[in-house]
């Protein structure tokens, strides 16, 4: 991220009182990577080889609806208030929902090369939450 753009995005959490939030995912992403950067460090051989390339397809199929729900919500978001936002906030908002699309699109592809298969229905703990937001 350029350094324009995290200045703008820290003004705007600052403003809009979400700060703590940001730190906060900015904690989870970090172990989140930490985490699947030390499963994938275990995919170069030994016995469990095929134990961790199932808890990675594992992990990813649930992470490919978690990516394709922050694309559907961004995108709403955008749709319903977009006209009522400022114009640096709606780039902002604009190009995030690039990102999660291109997360979405890279999620699949691992998946895929991990040798598993792109689900079709969202995970139980999704369809659930899927209910309760409708």
């Amino acid at each position: 991220m350029r350094k324009a753009d995290r200045l703008a995005q820290q003004a705007i959490h600052t403003r809009t009182g979400l700060a703590g939030q940001a730190a906060e995912i900015n904690r989870l992403r970090a172990a989140t990577t930490a985490a699947v950067g030390q499963a994938v460090v275990c995919l170069g051989g030994g016995a469990d080889r095929q134990c961790v390339r199932a808890v990675l397809i594992a992990w990813c199929r649930v992470r490919y609806w978690h990516e394709i729900g922050a694309v559907g919500v961004l995108g709403e978001e955008l749709r319903r208030y977009g006209l009522t936002f400022a114009r640096p906030d709606v780039r902002l908002l604009a190009r995030q929902l690039a990102v999660e699309a291109e997360h979405f699109a890279r999620v699949g592809w691992l998946i895929e090369r991990l040798g598993g298969t792109i689900p079709a229905e969202p995970p139980c703990a999704s369809r659930a939450r899927r209910v309760f937001l409708n």
